[in-house]
């Protein structure tokens, strides 16, 4: 959040958040290393290295809120925000390992939300994608029950 708008993105602190009002913003609804796997990334990149005005972001991306860690077998919420809520996908896979399958949306007020359940212990990645910006992704955590 800057002021009064969600600028999307995938939970972490937004770049324009760390600047005093009146200095440049970032356009980047990613994190750590998806930047450098995104055409933003390399878009800002070269702003920087060669001092080319981008202009303020264009319009509100798309975010995403899942937990850093879940229970295997016991549900958790994922949250998506995007300034249209329609054509929006969302995935996930152990991380590293293999696709699983997609997740189901359902219309949540002013986002799209889902409860998922993952029964094996590991890393997942969560993806969601949609607009106009590159897909979002964040790690869950899922870990054994305690018996």
């Amino acid at each position: 959040m800057l002021g009064d708008r969600d600028w999307g993105g995938d939970g972490t602190v937004y770049f324009g958040s760390a600047f005093p009002p009146g200095n440049e913003l970032s356009p980047l609804p990613q994190k750590h290393g998806a930047l450098a796997n995104s055409s933003e990334g390399i878009v800002w990149d070269e702003h920087i290295l060669l001092a080319k005005a981008l202009g303020p972001p264009q319009g509100a991306g798309i975010g995403l809120e899942v937990p850093d860690a879940a229970v295997a077998g016991e549900p958790f919420t994922i949250r998506i925000a995007a300034p249209a809520l329609a054509g929006i996908t969302c995935r996930y896979e152990e991380t590293g390992v293999m696709p699983i399958g997609s997740v189901p949306l359902q219309r949540a007020d002013d986002s799209l939300t889902s409860t998922l359940a993952i029964g094996r212990p590991g890393l997942y990645t969560i993806t969601a994608r949609g607009g106009g910006y590159s897909a979002v992704a964040d790690d869950v955590l899922i870990v054994p029950p305690d018996d």
